[in-house]
């Protein structure tokens, strides 16, 4: 009995010591698994600036218009060269005026001249009536009457609008500035003669610039 029991003793505190290391075990090395440092990204700055970009491109006016005569004439003058400031109304260029009355007072002895055909057509026209209403005058006479006086009225309107139009044109003798600016482009020098429209000068606005990327 004693030998056994010296067994049952010897078996329990081997029991008791595998229990104890297993405990051990169990939290020892596992907390220091879990405590173990992660690895972290990190950068190196400083105070150095960015490189510089750049694209290329010029800077050029918002609004830039193309101006030119509204009538045929030889440019006499022109006041302006490129990089020339310029106010609003200031007369630019000019064109010769005694050309231009020259053709006011063509299309005034035109208009003049349509006129008295006008007045002979219509009195020719109203004397053949009457003969007509009498029986005195042929139909093909009184058609060829009406036909001219017509022709008469359609050569007196015609003649009235050139005159006009001339006048106008008179008037466009001067370019002159529509706005504030600075002359970017000249296209006719002094001598010139130029058609209706046909850019003269380029201006560009003091006001407003935008960039152009090629």
């Amino acid at each position: 009995m004693t030998r056994k029991a010296t067994l049952i003793t010897a078996l329990v505190a081997v029991l008791v010591a595998g229990a104890a290391a297993l405990a051990m075990q169990w939290h020892g090395p596992e907390s220091t698994t879990a405590t173990a440092p992660r690895p972290v990204a990190s950068i190196i700055v400083d105070d150095q600036p960015l490189p510089a970009h750049s694209v290329p491109g010029t800077i050029t006016a918002k609004i830039e218009v193309t101006l030119g005569f509204q009538t045929l004439g030889r440019v006499t003058a022109r006041h302006v060269d490129v990089g020339s400031v310029v106010r609003q109304g200031e007369v630019l260029a000019r064109l010769d005026p005694d050309d231009l009355q020259g053709k006011v007072q063509a299309a005034r002895a035109a208009a003049e001249s349509a006129k008295v055909e006008l007045q002979t057509a219509q009195a020719t026209t109203a004397r053949t009536r009457a003969l007509a209403k009498r029986n005195v005058t042929s139909t093909a006479q009184l058609e060829q009457a009406e036909r001219a006086l017509a022709a008469a009225e359609a050569a007196d309107q015609q003649a009235r609008s050139e005159l006009i139009r001339a006048l106008d044109a008179a008037g466009f003798a001067d370019m002159r500035a529509p706005f504030d600016g600075v002359i970017s482009a000249v296209y006719a020098n002094a001598g010139a003669v130029v058609i209706g429209g046909e850019p003269v000068v380029q201006l560009a606005a003091q006001k407003g610039r935008e960039a152009v990327i090629d």
